[in-house]
C-alpha cells in the first residue's frame, strides 16, 4: 500500500504515524447467510436457484427466515 503523505492526513484529520490501511480499504467483508422477510420469498429464491433440497430456519430473532 502506498503511504499516505502528511498534507492528506492532515486534510482527512488522521494521525501522522498510522498508516490507516482500514480507513482507506475498510476491513474484508466475511460473506454472511442470505436472509429473507417472509418464507415465500425464501421458498422463491430457492426455486430460481434450482436448490433441491433445503430447510427454511428462523432468523434474526425470529423476523427473518434463511435457507439451509
Amino acid at each position: 500500500m502506498k503511504k499516505v503523505h502528511s498534507r492528506k492526513k492532515r486534510l482527512l484529520g488522521l494521525g501522522t504515524s498510522a498508516r490507516h490501511k482500514y480507513f482507506f480499504f475498510g476491513k474484508a467483508k466475511t460473506s454472511r447467510p442470505k436472509t429473507f422477510r417472509t418464507s415465500e420469498q425464501a421458498i422463491e429464491y430457492a426455486k430460481n436457484q434450482k436448490i433441491e433440497k433445503y430447510e427454511i430456519i428462523p432468523a434474526k430473532k425470529g423476523k427473518r427466515f434463511q435457507i439451509k
